[in-house]
């Protein structure tokens, strides 16, 4: 499950200097995780209630896409983002760690 996750990552990211998630920029985010109006007010309820700042937003996108990837999707949509927030405020996913 995790090696086809790197090959879609590396099959979508051919030609662009990257090879994972984690090494998305904010630019290459914005061209790589698209997501629906409820994501959207996800992030923007997280920013407002001091949650997320916008590197913490950037972690969680740059997660919420490995996730899709883990699940075979081509999208990321409200559950990958929810996760990845939850994963988040969990403390399971730490300054160090990649996405």
């Amino acid at each position: 499950m995790v090696l086809e996750a790197r090959e879609r990552q590396t099959a979508r990211f051919a030609g662009q200097g990257i090879t994972v998630n984690a090494q998305l920029d904010p630019r290459l985010l914005r061209e790589h995780v698209k997501f629906d109006e409820r994501s959207q007010g996800m992030l923007l309820g997280a920013r407002q209630r001091g949650l997320l700042s916008i590197r913490g937003q950037h972690r969680a996108l740059r997660v919420a896409r490995t996730i899709a990837d883990l699940g075979h999707s081509e999208h990321v949509d409200a559950r990958h983002l929810e996760k990845a927030l939850s994963l988040r405020a969990s403390g399971a996913v730490g300054e160090r760690v990649a996405a």
